[in-house]
């Protein structure tokens, strides 16, 4: 299944994509044992050249990394009494974390303006997940923002920037100053995408020592924003599947030992 996935027919690509999804995380709930052979296939499709829509096989790993890595574990934690009818699940999850770490520099070269930006952004929104791509990622990513880019990358670099900023204990007041200097964007789709990533991580903001006027202004700007900034924002690799209203409620439990968890 993997070779569809690389096919240049690109519906047959997506229906192969959407097919390997359900087997290896059925409706996105939880990894089953395929999944452990089938990531590190995924990254090689994603960094291809031939595979034609690599963006969207960068977006499912971003977002299975985000949403379904950890459930084992999380229900293997929750009740003593039966953890020991999960604890082969939660090997197959340290095994595709290992894999997602050994596998992510291989999508770092995707990061690079020779890619279209779509991929770029998908590289991006991958990568910012993986709290191993490390802090050293954050200038990399504010570079990019400054390259002749799309409002789409930006919002993606943005999210990025704040998700590895929130990831770090305490987070560095200089990403937090880049961050909110955004708000003041002369582009509503900029200041759309900034608001919509600080409101989601506003708790953290607090606990970092960065007092701002709190979740209602950034909401505020965020709605203000919208009508003109909208756009843009459905175009990130971050919002992909979902809504600008989803993101409007979307907070994000987020600490030194994961990539974030998006509510």
């Amino acid at each position: 299944m993997i070779k569809r996935v690389c096919k240049s027919d690109r519906q047959a690509a997506l229906s192969a994509l959407s097919a390997l999804e359900e087997r290896i995380s059925p409706q996105g709930a939880a990894f089953t044992e395929e999944a452990v052979t089938a990531i590190p296939m995924l990254f090689d499709a994603a960094t291809r050249s031939e595979t034609t829509i690599r963006s969207e096989v960068l977006n499912y790993l971003g977002s299975a990394y985000e949403y379904t890595l950890g459930t084992w574990r999380f229900r293997w934690d929750e009740d003593p009494d039966t953890r020991h009818h999960f604890t082969e699940m939660v090997s197959w999850e340290q095994m595709i974390s290992e894999s997602y770490w050994n596998c992510a520099p291989s999508a770092v070269p995707l990061l690079g303006a020779d890619h279209d930006e779509a991929v770029r952004g998908s590289a991006v929104y991958l990568l910012s997940r993986i709290k191993e791509s490390g802090p050293e990622l954050v200038p990399t990513l504010q570079h990019m923002y400054d390259e002749q880019v799309g409002e789409p990358l930006r919002i993606d670099i943005i999210e990025g920037v704040a998700n590895l900023a929130f990831t770090q204990r305490p987070a560095r007041a200089s990403d937090l100053q880049w961050l909110h200097e955004k708000l003041n964007d002369s582009s509503p789709a900029i200041r759309l995408g900034t608001a919509l990533s600080l409101m989601a991580r506003e708790g953290q903001e607090k606990e970092a020592g960065h007092e701002d006027d709190g979740r209602s202004p950034l909401k505020q700007i965020a709605l203000d924003a919208r009508a003109e900034g909208e756009r843009a924002l459905r175009q990130t690799a971050w919002l992909a599947n979902k809504s600008t209203d989803w993101a409007l409620e979307r907070t994000v439990d987020q600490n030194p030992e994961s990539g974030g968890t998006d509510v």
